[in-house]
């Protein structure tokens, strides 16, 4: 494992934990449970069969899922800004999941 990605590692876990956690509080933990293996981003989508599965159409699904995304990578990011000197000057892209300063090392 890269220097440095062992600690993204534990924050996306951290941040997956809470949003289990805050969809348990809001009733939606089955819901949850049947989308989290979408957060690895690696998963491909049989959206219409799970969407059928939920009573869901297939877009809504997209979208819920595209929400779950979005809310984890702002539990990683409020992570991330609780744990460096200065959150502003730092950047992560989601794609890839890399935490590097803004305007890149030795600038």
């Amino acid at each position: 494992m890269r220097s440095g990605r062992w600690a993204l590692t534990l924050m996306i876990d951290g941040a997956i934990s809470s949003l289990r956690e805050e969809c348990a509080r809001d009733g939606r933990l089955a819901v949850f449970e049947k989308l989290e293996p979408f957060l690895g981003g690696g998963h491909q989508a049989p959206y219409q069969r799970l969407a059928a599965e939920l009573g869901a159409t297939s877009g809504a699904l997209k979208v819920a899922v595209h929400r779950l995304h979005c809310r984890c990578r702002n539990l990683v990011r409020a992570e991330i800004a609780r744990t460096v000197a200065e959150p502003a000057t730092w950047t992560m892209n989601c794609s890839t999941g890399e935490v590097r300063p803004k305007g890149g090392f030795g600038r």
